[in-house]
């Protein structure tokens, strides 16, 4: 079971493993190492959108939050929220994360 630590390291690692995907896919196209990679980008991009459907803000939240880097009360603002809201969203948006990724 991941700690609410390893999924937020997770989700704020998107961008850099997009990256190393869209590298390695034209170097080495057929690598283990590109396959592992890109299924994980896949599962995290399928948690995501599949929060997008049944929970839209917390999805926004995510993205916004360790996807794209954004500040908490950057956030809470793009969501109309207040820091209490925010931060208790927060938590519940992991949760389900955690459970649409089957690691909670």
């Amino acid at each position: 079971m991941k700690t609410e630590t390893e999924i937020i390291k997770e989700l704020k690692g998107y961008k850099i493993l997009a990256h190393k995907v869209n590298r390695l896919s034209l170097s080495t196209p057929c690598s283990s190492e590109t396959r592992n990679l890109t299924k994980l980008k896949s599962q995290i991009d399928e948690a995501i959108q599949g929060m997008e459907s049944l929970f839209p803000d917390y999805a926004k939240l995510l993205r916004l939050r360790y996807i794209d880097g954004k500040k908490a009360d950057f956030v809470a603002d793009s969501l109309h929220v207040c820091d209490r809201t925010f931060r208790r969203w927060k938590q519940q948006a992991l949760g389900r994360y955690a459970d649409l990724r089957c690691i909670g």
